[in-house]
């Protein structure tokens, strides 16, 4: 799914994150701008989903800029899927098009925005410590 183009439902257990002037969608969350390119910033991203507990990586585009992860629910195991896409910014820089959402239920008790929140912050320290860019991923 390409979280640039995410049409939400109008149920809460969801959370879309945009950089500003991406997407067709009202944002719940702001992502940030980062100085690197957007396949350094994806490789960073997966670093962040590798790192985050009883998560998966189902799927990473040819291109390398769209990550697909499950991350399941502690002792109930629901899962919540996560699509994420990096995306170059007029000016430089890059951003990602987060979209983080629960395949059961209609409401997440805000779940889903504080995992979208926690993983964009993580994402600044792994690039700022450079853990995240120095190995792509051999997931498809």
């Amino acid at each position: 799914m390409d979280a640039t183009t995410v049409s939400p439902p109008g149920s809460p257990n969801h959370c879309l994150a945009l950089p500003p002037g991406v997407g067709l969608a009202k944002p719940q969350v702001v992502s940030p701008v980062f100085a690197v390119p957007p396949t350094a910033l994806a490789l960073a991203w997966q670093r962040v989903v590798e790192r985050a507990p009883r998560t998966e990586i189902v799927e990473v585009s040819a291109d390398g800029l769209s990550v697909e992860a499950i991350q399941r629910m502690p002792l109930i195991g629901f899962v919540d899927r996560i699509s994420a896409r990096a995306v170059a910014l007029a000016g430089g820089g890059a951003s990602l098009a987060v979209y983080s959402r629960s395949a059961v239920g209609y409401w997440d008790l805000g779940v889903n925005r504080r995992r979208v929140e926690a993983w964009l912050a993580d994402l600044g320290t792994v690039l700022q410590d450079g853990t995240g860019i120095t190995r792509p991923s051999s997931r498809s």
